[in-house]
């Protein structure tokens, strides 16, 4: 019995908030649109929304709460200064989690409906 209390667990993951720049913007086209993508580094998987415009004191504190494959992660920014505006990159980590198939929902602030889905590949 306690096997299956343990297995039916979520898994633990541990997660960390990265603030990058925007790369590759191309101000020649008007149509870019914020989307996630996701990548490795080493033994870690990544996940960032791209294209976001904030405040550039801006800094990134999402929420996450994982149930077994399934990832929410809340957009939220604390900021003090609307003297300029910059574009970020926020980015989660998952330590370890480049072989993990997962499906992350992201949501800007309290939004009830999620920005996007995006899945590993299985």
């Amino acid at each position: 019995m306690i096997f299956l209390l343990w297995a039916c667990a979520p898994q633990q993951l541990e997660f960390s908030a990265e603030t990058l720049g925007c790369a590759d913007l191309d101000f020649s086209d008007d149509n870019q649109e914020s989307e996630l993508v996701l990548k490795t580094d080493k033994n870690d998987l990544l996940v960032s929304r791209t294209l976001v415009y904030q405040n550039c004191d801006s800094e990134f504190v999402p929420t996450y709460e994982n149930d077994d494959y399934k990832i929410n992660i809340r957009e939220y920014w604390e900021t003090n200064d609307d003297s300029c505006q910059v574009c970020f990159q926020p980015t989660v980590r998952i330590v370890d989690g480049a072989d993990l198939e997962l499906e992350f929902w992201w949501y800007i602030g309290d939004e009830a409906s999620s920005f996007n889905l995006i899945q590993t590949e299985e």
